[in-house]
């Protein structure tokens, strides 16, 4: 049982840090280049975009 949760939190945290790093990079991007710049950011309208269905 113990070596499937080290399994377990050896894939999820690797992912979560990718999606944290991911949110604090776009976020301080957002903070540090005011708002003509985020907009210009090609991924911001990808992200804010409603999914797919």
């Amino acid at each position: 049982m113990e070596a499937r949760i080290k399994e377990f939190l050896a894939l999820l945290i690797p992912f979560l840090g990718v999606h944290l790093g991911a949110a604090t990079i776009i976020l301080t991007r957002r903070r540090l280049s005011g708002s003509i710049l985020a907009r210009a950011d090609p991924l911001l309208p990808w992200i804010r975009k409603p999914w797919p269905r």
